[in-house]
């Protein structure tokens, strides 16, 4: 209860949707020999769901397809290990190519926040990249590429 975080509704309790605190909490003790509180809280929160749990899905091959079950487009998380120094990722009719690494190198490629980072988080490789972010579209996507051993995707569907 604590500025913003992700709120889940009984209704659909496998989805969580981002929210934010708007305004003061109000406690009110229902019972002195039980200790039982009730209390009130205003918030905002995103119209977009999110999964629980995000579907993952590694790929090992150009042209493998991954299927966004979500309602609108998704901006995806991929966990690329680099097997030549320029990697390639196209998705979504979008593509990045991303340059100087070394085989077996982790980068990770956030559509969502238009990053790249190496493994541990530690240094930004976005200024060494140029193009568009993948994103996977609603239904079925061919991800295609080259320079990449395997990539490990995590979807981040989203639902109205």
């Amino acid at each position: 209860l604590r500025g913003s975080g992700y709120v889940t509704f009984s209704g659909e309790p496998d989805k969580r949707q981002k929210a934010r605190i708007i305004g003061a909490i109000t406690l009110n003790r229902l019972s002195h020999n039980l200790d039982i509180w009730t209390g009130e809280v205003q918030f905002y929160c995103q119209p977009l769901k999110e999964l629980l749990t995000e579907n993952k899905q590694t790929i090992t091959s150009s042209g493998t397809s991954v299927v966004n079950m979500g309602d609108v487009t998704a901006f995806p998380l991929l966990k690329v290990t680099a097997s030549t120094s320029t990697v390639v990722v196209s998705s979504g009719g979008k593509t990045i190519t991303c340059t100087d690494y070394t085989s077996g190198q982790v980068l990770l490629i956030d559509s969502e926040n238009l990053t790249i980072y190496n493994s541990d988080q530690t240094a930004d490789w976005t200024k060494w990249s140029s193009g568009e972010f993948p994103v996977l579209n609603q239904g079925a996507n061919s991800v295609t590429g080259s320079g990449w051993s395997s990539i490990e995707i995590t979807k981040r569907e989203r639902f109205l």
